[in-house]
């Protein structure tokens, strides 16, 4: 049995918080190099409203920009950032700008 990499880790971690999850125990996690990792977590920040990880979030989703093909290649963190954004009323709307006009290739 193989053992598990650092990423598959993180991510259970991460998953592991969804049933009672803090802004303080998400936010780490929405910092991540790993787009996926900021997806998790971003996920379960808009399930349980959590309005106080909205500056995190929008952090997230612009750093994810940087060097996106490597940090977030399936757009996956960007997107879960955007929808969680838009799930607790966040009002950025240059933030959402740019990712509509987005593409990555």
């Amino acid at each position: 049995m193989a053992k598990p990499s650092r990423l598959d880790a993180t991510l259970a971690e991460v998953r592991a918080l969804g049933a009672a999850p803090t802004a303080e125990a998400l936010r780490p996690h929405l910092s991540h190099k790993a787009g996926v990792v900021v997806a998790a977590a971003a996920k379960i920040a808009a399930k349980h409203e959590l309005r106080a990880l909205a500056p995190d979030l929008e952090t997230a989703f612009a750093r994810l920009f940087d060097d996106a093909t490597k940090t977030d290649p399936g757009c996956f963190g960007k997107l879960a950032a955007a929808e969680a954004l838009r799930a607790l009323d966040v009002n950025a709307p240059a933030l959402f700008l740019r990712g509509v006009a987005y593409q990555q290739r």
